[in-house]
């Protein structure tokens, strides 16, 4: 099975830059024996879909 995800985190309460959220997120998804493939950046609020 694959799921695709598309949001945004909202690291308001806690600031992390978006390659320190990206190094945490990959390790948690090595430790579950998973693969990733896509991107990761910073989400600019004046941007259009």
């Amino acid at each position: 099975m694959e799921i695709v995800i598309d949001g945004v985190v909202d690291t308001r309460e806690n600031p992390i830059s978006a390659d320190d959220f990206l190094d945490k997120f990959i390790e948690w998804i090595e430790e579950n024996h998973w693969y990733f493939g896509g991107t990761v950046r910073e989400y600019n609020e004046n941007e259009e879909d």
